[in-house]
């Protein structure tokens, strides 16, 4: 499988990466992990969502995922599995468990207790730290799951999260208070996106 690491690409073209490494896996290219950090950028899932500003210098773009509308920027990480789940034989509903422990687990790891909610994505008591959509045709995902590291959680307040305008954010850098509380080798976003993957790998593996 192969790791591949888009820094300040803008979010549309590493959405078409998704999508030609979609169709090269249907063509029997291995399958293959983007991680990504994007410029802001608001996307707006299947079923729409609200955006109540538009942040100066911020793309908006209508995709095809799950979910509402969500942010991402500088300082959050995406983890964008593209996997062959009709030939791994996992249904949709346990990927996206498979997902979700992936980040508590990595959370857990830095001392932060995440939580499932009725809403989707992960929380940290009653704010929301990471977001989840996926979008799975012919039996091959994309898109996947954003984290928030070290951005500011009022980069959110351009949306109403989850249809619920009360929706409040953190970040693994609010809940640590500093990223002094991690062990020197996790300080970087690419290290903490490496840890990520390895949990990853390890629930899909074992599930």
């Amino acid at each position: 499988m192969n790791l591949e690491w888009h820094w300040s690409v803008p979010y549309i073209e590493t959405l078409e990466l998704q999508l030609t490494r979609r169709r090269e896996i249907l063509e029997g290219r291995q399958e293959c992990i983007i991680i990504a950090e994007h410029p802001p950028t608001i996307t707006l899932g299947k079923r729409g969502g609200t955006v109540l500003s538009t942040p100066p210098n911020t793309a908006t773009h209508h995709i095809h995922r799950g979910g509402l509308a969500t942010w991402h920027g500088p300082g959050q990480l995406a983890l964008y599995p593209i996997f062959n789940l009709q030939s791994r034989k996992i249904g949709i509903r346990n990927f996206v468990c498979a997902f979700e422990q992936s980040i508590l687990n990595l959370l857990a790891e830095y001392g932060i207790e995440g939580r499932r909610d009725a809403n989707p994505g992960i929380w940290v008591e009653n704010k929301k730290i990471a977001s989840l959509g996926l979008d799975v045709r012919k039996g091959i995902n994309i898109h996947g799951a954003a984290l928030n590291i070290s951005n500011a959680p009022k980069a959110f307040s351009s949306i109403e999260a989850c249809g619920d305008p009360t929706v409040e954010y953190t970040s693994v850098e609010i809940e640590l208070g500093s990223f002094d509380a991690l062990p020197p080798s996790s300080y970087s976003l690419i290290q903490i996106g490496r840890d990520w993957v390895r949990h990853f790998q390890k629930q899909i593996s074992s599930g």
